[in-house]
């Protein structure tokens, strides 16, 4: 790694924790900062050890300005330490719906005991892939295929944000791949996955679909779900599914009506 690139790991360690989420409303700071990035190395990649918040410990590639979040350890803060507080050592956590592996790193740091994280995306993979091999000692596999209710194959579309790839075909004229699907009970069954107890789920609007894949699952070990749900229909859906498999929602993390909104639900006693 080069000398900058030191620099730029090092310096946001310069800005205390609590602080690197406001850092952008504070005066003259925040334009120090994206000097600092112009200078050091703007958009060329390097080597990044997460030092605050549910990700610290964790290292991957960072491309700045546009990674900034997980440069900070401010990436879905409050989100990713409720991720992580739900977790129990020796937890078989399912992260579906993977993007770049941050939250697949967050619930192994957090005590799992193996991370399976789905992802079918071609870059998403590589970048899973690049944060297994940066840190070999945390449980995670990846799994390089697409979650639903049932196996086989569809179609996902490519959107220029990675993180937003979505199923099926719009008139945009984005790239589409076709890419397999499995369901969480048939890799149950199969012996390819451990019963799970937690299961993160971010898939772009398909989240029904990968609940009705994983109705034993619901049935006999998870004991925690967190989704992201993307629109109204899937918020019904998910929730009677849930409700009839005997979860209640325990938190979300914006207002009704507000979508995407990032939701726990946890299992009744």
């Amino acid at each position: 790694m080069s000398l900058k690139h030191k620099l730029l790991g090092r310096s946001i360690r310069l800005v205390p924790g609590p602080l690197r989420g406001i850092i952008r409303k504070v005066p003259g700071v925040a334009a120090a900062q994206r000097a600092a990035v112009a200078a050091l190395g703007q958009n060329e990649e390097f080597d990044h050890v997460v030092d605050y918040g549910p990700a610290k410990g964790l290292r991957l590639p960072i491309r700045l300005p546009q990674d900034k979040a997980f440069w900070k350890g401010t990436y879905e803060e409050g989100f990713c330490a409720r991720l992580a507080a739900a977790v129990n050592a020796g937890d078989v956590c399912c992260d579906i719906g993977a993007f770049r592996g941050y939250t697949a790193g967050v619930m192994a740091l957090a005590g799992a005991s193996r991370v399976c994280a789905f992802e079918p995306a071609p870059l998403n993979r590589q970048a899973v892939r690049r944060v297994i091999a940066m840190n070999p000692g945390l449980p995670i596999s990846l799994v390089e295929a697409a979650v639903g209710a049932e196996e086989g194959t569809i179609k996902i579309t490519i959107h220029e944000d990675a993180s937003m790839n979505f199923v099926g075909e719009d008139a945009s004229g984005r790239p589409v791949v076709e890419v397999d699907v499995l369901t969480i009970d048939t890799m149950v069954a199969s012996g390819k996955l451990e019963s799970p107890q937690l299961l993160k789920i971010d898939v772009e609007g398909a989240e029904a679909s990968v609940l009705r894949g994983a109705a034993n699952a619901l049935r006999d070990s998870v004991r925690q779900i967190f989704v992201e749900l993307h629109h109204d229909e899937a918020r019904q859906e998910c929730e009677r599914l849930l409700a009839e498999a005997g979860f209640e929602r325990v938190w979300r993390a914006e207002e009704e009506g507000v979508f995407p909104m990032q939701t726990q639900f946890r299992k009744r006693h």
